[in-house]
């Protein structure tokens, strides 16, 4: 077999993997609000949190904190199934999500929370966050349902929050709902 490639003992790791899909997913709601993510000057950060960084219209630095909403034990049983019939899913209730979701936020902007404190010059005028699920019980209704209903959450560090629900075919936009 004849391998190709600069150097082809240098393999692309996992960490490299999710700063991609983070990058992608800030991109998805770019474009769903309406924005292009090269004029914004979307790219990663080093040192997350937040995991990537733009600029608004007013040239403000933006971060943009991204995490996925999914169930860890189905997760856990997917990655040992060896056929199809061995998969599970969670068959998500709205009060399920809610709880899980309002739990994302406030675990992250504890996390924006201590790295604003151990940072000596936080460069952010906020922070925005995404929560991606594959989840395909996760519907775009039951997404739409949240629209907006987050925003009592207690999260200072939070400004907007938007749920994505990735497992929609590429061809099409991913449904992006605000929620905070």
């Amino acid at each position: 077999m004849e391998v190709l490639g600069e150097d082809p003992k240098v393999c692309i790791v996992q960490a490299e993997i999710r700063k991609l899909d983070e990058l992608h997913s800030v991109g998805k709601v770019f474009r769903a609000l309406g924005l292009e993510p090269r004029a914004c000057r979307l790219r990663s950060c080093d040192q997350d949190p937040p995991d990537c960084q733009s600029y608004d219209g007013s040239g403000d630095l933006i971060g943009w904190e991204v995490t996925e909403l999914c169930d860890e034990e189905a997760e856990k049983i997917n990655s040992k199934a060896k056929t199809p019939t061995e998969r599970v899913y969670r068959d998500w209730t709205v009060e399920d999500l809610e709880s899980m979701i309002a739990r994302k936020i406030r675990e992250k902007d504890t996390a924006i929370s201590h790295k604003m404190q151990a940072t000596a010059e936080w460069p952010y005028a906020c922070v925005n966050l995404i929560i991606v699920s594959d989840e395909i019980a996760f519907t775009p209704e039951m997404a739409e349902f949240f629209r907006g209903k987050f925003e009592q959450v207690d999260a200072e560090n939070i400004e907007q929050a938007y749920l994505l629900l990735s497992y929609i075919s590429e061809e099409t936009d991913c449904p992006c709902i605000r929620i905070k």
